[in-house]
Formats: structure tokens, C-alpha cells, sequence
């Protein structure tokens, strides 16, 4: 059985042999649960990966700013604060202020 493993850190993006595939997937999973941060979180990676700057820098920042309202809405958040932190550490990789 092969995955497509996703990695811990940001710019390497979800493994796939189809270079759009996986933001094919996640931009089909945004379009069903837009308040999903991490799905914005793995994207903005996969643009990162492939030197779509602009592209990931937009999703880090809207899965930092979900997350952020997620976090201090739940139970879980502890899991929120762990994606606004990935995100962050995507959008130090972009260049810009978190």
C-alpha cells in the first residue's frame, strides 16, 4: 500500500507523483468545509513546495486566522493553536510577518 505521507515541515508538501493532485483534492475539501484550517495549512505547503508563493502565503494566513477563532471556541483547542502554528511557521517560509 502506498501514501502519500504529509511531512512536519513546511515548504515539502504531500508526496505525490501527480504534482497538482493533492491541491486538486484539498481545493475540493476547502470547497465543502471552508472553516477547515487545516486543509488551508496543507495547501498553502503544497504551493510552497512548488514556489507559488502568493498562494501559500493566502492559505497559511486564512488557516492562521480560523484557527485562531477555532481555537478560542473549543474544547480542542489545542489543535487549533497546532495548525495557527504551522501556519505560521508556513508563512516565515513565505517571507511574511505571522
Amino acid at each position: 500500500m502506498s501514501e502519500s505521507p504529509v511531512t512536519g515541515r513546511p515548504g515539502q508538501g504531500i508526496v505525490t507523483s501527480e504534482p497538482l493532485s493533492q491541491v486538486r483534492v484539498l481545493t475540493r475539501l476547502i470547497q465543502r468545509e471552508p472553516e477547515t484550517p487545516v486543509y488551508y495549512v496543507l495547501r498553502g505547503e503544497e504551493f510552497l513546495a512548488r514556489g507559488h508563493i502568493a498562494q501559500a502565503r493566502a492559505d497559511f494566513e486564512t488557516a492562521q486566522r480560523l484557527a485562531e477563532t477555532l481555537a478560542a471556541q473549543s474544547d480542542w483547542g489545542y489543535l487549533y493553536q497546532a495548525y495557527g502554528d504551522r501556519a505560521a511557521a508556513g508563512l516565515r517560509c513565505c517571507g511574511a510577518d505571522d
